[in-house]
């Protein structure tokens, strides 16, 4: 199990313990790491290199590259199994030129650690945007994340999405026109309305940012969110889905008959990124919370 993020002194216990992989950002961690492995006894563990080539966040500096990789090769605790790097714009067309500078800094940097004679069997770079926009940038291994699951569009990708966020409806109310909703009564009918409410809101990771602006599909068709989320409620006017009544099935990401709601059309729509909706949906389970979301 590979580590990608930074890891505390006092995590090194845990990580020889179980034996995962971390990417090694400093090297204060990888000696104390080396130094708990070697008096643990057993295989040394399998560590990653990462190296900053742009994104600013972790990794080591492409100056002192070379010597990293020839100190961790003197550690006998340790087993130096990949290096990598991290994009931070391969998906965006005016990203292009930064990317492909990076791959060949990477490039550079395995050339000099192979002409220093230290082998380091797995050189990995690409995202899911590198995978698809940038086929240099495969090397001996890719790490997809957001094209698992289907939340990325681009031209050569034929991907399904592979996440639904559905919710039931729990009671329908006919309003006037003119009736204000919801907190702040930001909402106010222009017709005479049927309005659903749904047990799903901020607090499962529902953006408020759906306030007034969100779409949910009700009997395979498109019903505008009305009115502000609530912590743990929604309403939906659904007076153009004849029929829908307390105990229907909601998508509010997803597919529903031939209707379907992207996780990319929805982040659009928020000014967000697919990513940020998914890790913000959370399961709750049904048999807890009888009626409420289901997250697949």
């Amino acid at each position: 199990m590979l580590v990608l993020g930074a890891l505390l002194p006092e995590q090194a216990p845990e990580i020889v313990e179980h034996r995962f992989e971390p990417a090694l950002s400093d090297l204060d961690f990888a000696r104390r790491l080396d130094e708990i492995s070697r008096r643990r006894g057993g295989p040394p563990i399998g560590v990653h290199v990462k190296l900053d080539t742009g994104m600013g966040r972790f990794g080591f500096p492409l100056e002192r590259a070379l010597d990293v990789f020839c100190e961790l090769a003197g550690l006998r605790g340790l087993r130096l199994v990949g290096a990598m790097m991290h994009f931070p714009s391969a998906d965006e067309p005016d990203g292009v030129g930064f990317t492909r500078a990076q791959i060949g800094a990477f490039l550079k940097i395995r050339e000099a650690v192979a002409a220093a004679g230290i082998r380091v069997p797995l050189w990995h770079a690409a995202n899911s945007a590198g995978i698809l926009l940038h086929p240099e940038s495969h090397l001996d291994a890719v790490r997809p994340g957001l094209a698992l699951y289907g939340g990325i569009q681009a031209a050569s990708a034929k991907l399904r999405q592979a996440m639904t966020l559905k919710t039931r409806i729990v009671l329908v109310r006919d309003f006037p026109a003119g009736a204000t909703l919801g907190y702040g009564r930001t909402f106010r009918t222009a017709r005479a309305s049927r309005i659903a409410a749904l047990p799903i809101g901020y607090a499962d990771g529902f953006s408020r940012a759906n306030s007034n602006k969100g779409q949910a599909l009700v009997r395979g068709r498109r019903a505008p969110i009305v009115g502000r989320v609530s912590m743990d409620a929604v309403l939906v006017d659904v007076t153009d889905a004849p029929g829908a009544a307390a105990g229907d099935e909601v998508v509010l990401y997803g597919r529903q008959g031939e209707a379907e709601i992207s996780i990319v059309e929805a982040a659009e729509r928020l000014g967000t990124i697919p990513y940020e909706l998914m890790t913000s949906a959370h399961r709750a389970r049904a048999e807890d919370f009888p009626g409420s979301q289901k997250y697949e």
